[in-house]
């Protein structure tokens, strides 16, 4: 747990860092406020105050009141996070919507989950999934991290038949270079984000992998893990 002790440490704080990497990964967040629950997406940091995506569903926007206290969490690269801030507002977007303003936060809690770290995947890895719902078909959609225990992607245009814990069928992870690897899982959450007209799906193995895919995985996982270690680095 790390804490901001002035104003003036903000621009170079761990946390800092930690929300405008959530908000570059477009990390769905859950948003509550007593029984009112719902998630968005870090749209952008300032240095005292976050922008968020519209809430889903949109109805809980007009229950909050300015200066309610909400609890932000989510999960990201493996660490579970949560903070604690206030509702300041709404700003209008260029499509006109309404826009949560939240506080800055004093301090953010967060657990390293080592056995869930996901690392990022870049797009130019062209990395992507295969799956059939029962109400769509075949869905195939682009990675945005993957983990051993699951992976967020993306998909074009807003899904509007989506259900939390709704099973994913016949699964396969395309990995270039890597191989492909079959999986079996459920949706975990999902998120609509207008700016890109994407929805952004997390999801969740429900299954244990075949040996020969853990293998692929593991491999994967790691060269990914030594390549971002090595730009970091530069």
């Amino acid at each position: 747990m790390f804490f901001w002790k002035k104003k003036e440490e903000k621009k170079s704080s761990p946390e800092l860092a930690l929300l405008q990497s959530i908000c570059s990964a477009r990390s769905v967040i859950t948003v509550t406020s007593g029984e009112l629950h719902g998630s968005s997406m870090l749209l952008e940091i300032r240095p005292d105050t976050i922008l968020i995506d519209t809430l889903a569903p949109e109805s809980l926007q007009n229950e909050f009141r300015q200066g309610q206290h909400l609890l932000i969490q989510g999960k990201h690269n493996g660490i579970r996070w949560h903070f604690q801030s206030r509702f300041l507002g709404t700003e209008s977007d260029t499509d006109h919507s309404l826009l949560p303003l939240l506080a800055i936060p004093r301090k953010i809690s967060y657990d390293q989950q080592r056995q869930e770290f996901r690392v990022n995947i870049k797009s130019s890895i062209n990395a992507q999934a295969r799956f059939s719902r029962a109400l769509s078909g075949n869905q195939i959609c682009s990675l945005i991290d993957l983990s051993p225990s699951g992976f967020r992607a993306s998909l074009s245009g807003i899904l509007a038949d989506l259900g939390v814990g709704e099973p994913l069928h016949g699964g396969v992870l395309m990995l270039p270079r890597y191989g492909n690897i079959s999986f079996e899982a459920i949706l975990r959450n999902f998120h609509h984000d207008r700016r890109r007209n994407q929805t952004i799906l997390g999801v969740q193995f429900s299954a244990k992998l075949a040996e020969q895919d853990q293998k692929i995985l593991q491999r994967f996982l790691l060269d990914m893990q030594r390549e971002h270690q090595r730009t970091a680095s530069e």
